[in-house]
């Protein structure tokens, strides 16, 4: 699987994606959620709980590396909220000094992959096109 993005308008972009069956231990999420987003999980249980956490380390993964900074920055200091009835993304982040104007998607692959974009630009609306190129036979 290969995700590519692709903006004449982006200041900045990262793309991360991530298998949707991706199980993420406890443990693991103590090092890269936020202290709101640790109280939000562990009020879920289940499928829930570890869509969550896979909707937070991809997010995170796609906007370090929008940043440039890749984990070298600490991921716990971006604290994301996701509106799961208008589906909305935001990512309050303590790691840079131009937080305007970033836009974040999560999108479902076809071929059973969550894929975050994170993308710096001046439009105000961020268009999508999901396109499956080629299938391997």
């Amino acid at each position: 699987m290969a995700a590519i993005a692709i903006s004449c308008t982006a200041k900045t972009l990262g793309i991360d994606a991530e298998p949707i069956g991706t199980a993420i231990e406890t443990k693991a999420a103590l090092l890269f959620c936020s202290a709101a987003e640790l109280e939000i999980i562990s009020a879920l249980q289940g499928s829930e709980r570890q869509s969550l956490l896979l909707s937070y380390w991809t997010l995170k993964e796609s906007h370090l590396k929008a940043m440039g900074t890749g984990l070298i920055a600490a991921p716990d200091q971006l604290n994301l909220q996701i509106d799961r009835t208008t589906k909305s993304i935001r990512i309050d982040n303590a790691l840079v000094s131009d937080s305007t104007n970033w836009h974040h998607r999560l999108l479902h692959a076809p071929c059973g992959h969550l894929i975050a974009l994170s993308v710096q630009s001046d439009q105000a609306e961020l268009v999508l096109r999901q396109q499956k190129l080629l299938d391997p036979e």
